[in-house]
């Protein structure tokens, strides 16, 4: 299904989406493969129009299985996009992660790469290095492959917990997934502060006033149309409901904090519909 503007800037203008952004931190994107780097200039670099690199420009190379041709743009834009749109941090991790997974369950070479990016990321995360971190976390997601994050993670704790704790805000969500509470409580705060801080960031991010800055950015518009901002602030609602509210739910039902989880289904709700009117 194709993705348009607006989705690609509720979450790559958003750092928060996959828990915390490392963009503008100094630390440098993993080198590309020289060969990509030497020898492929994406059309893009010229129009600047991102918004349609992956679903506009990518997918329709799959359709059309040219597969290669997919691969590199792929790889280019993993390698290369926050060189020049720091907005697309979390399209990165996102879409296109997910559109990679669909071209390698077509063509074997796009998951070998994939893996291989993987690998890295894990061992230099390890190092800590937070954005590879970041980076293995979510490719882990994509492949199915969640049980290497909480394994690296439980690594981490035995023998790195200064690493463990610069990172433990990207593993948060996949340990509760995964039943780790004792470890993601270990290394994040407790249920109340998060969610103190969660009800903070929601009256913020789900507001028409965000809305507009963000939309901002890419439009030309002078007012940015009510329909864009009640698409964005549906998202948002989307994006808090299930990545934020969800998880911290379960992780207070597991741990004792039941009247805490009711408490939390019942104010996130009312804080929604009080912003952002019913944009379930």
């Amino acid at each position: 299904m194709k993705k348009d503007g607006v989705a690609f800037l509720a979450l790559g203008c958003l750092a928060a989406v996959f828990s915390a952004s490392c963009a503008g931190t100094g630390e440098k994107a993993p080198e590309a493969p020289a060969a990509v780097q030497e020898s492929y200039s994406p059309p893009e670099l010229q129009t600047g129009n991102w918004k349609d690199y992956l679903y506009g420009n990518t997918v329709p190379l799959i359709r059309e299985k040219k597969y290669a041709e997919a691969l590199t743009r792929l790889d280019w834009f993993w390698n290369h996009i926050l060189e020049y749109e720091q907005g697309m941090y979390g399209v990165r991790l996102s879409y296109c992660l997910s559109i990679w997974k669909q071209l390698a369950d077509q063509y074997p070479p796009a998951m070998t790469e994939l893996k291989e990016i993987r690998d890295a990321s894990e061992a230099n995360g390890f190092k800590g290095n937070a954005r590879a971190f970041a980076d293995a976390v979510n490719i882990n997601r994509v492949l199915g492959e969640s049980k290497r994050t909480i394994e690296l993670f439980q690594k981490l704790d035995q023998t790195r917990p200064a690493v463990a704790k610069a990172v433990w805000g990207y593993a948060d969500r996949t340990l509760i997934e995964n039943g780790e509470y004792a470890l993601a409580l270990k290394y994040g705060p407790t249920q109340e502060v998060r969610w103190n801080l969660i009800q903070e960031r929601m009256k913020k991010e789900i507001s028409p006033d965000f809305a507009r800055s963000v939309l901002s950015i890419s439009s030309k518009d002078k007012e940015i149309p009510a329909d864009k901002i009640e698409k964005f602030q549906k998202q948002m609602v989307h994006y808090f409901q299930t990545m934020e509210i969800a998880p911290l739910i379960k992780l207070c039902n597991a741990t004792g904090e039941e009247k805490l989880a009711g408490e939390i289904e019942t104010q996130s709700k009312a804080i929604c519909e009080s912003i952002a009117g019913d944009k379930k």
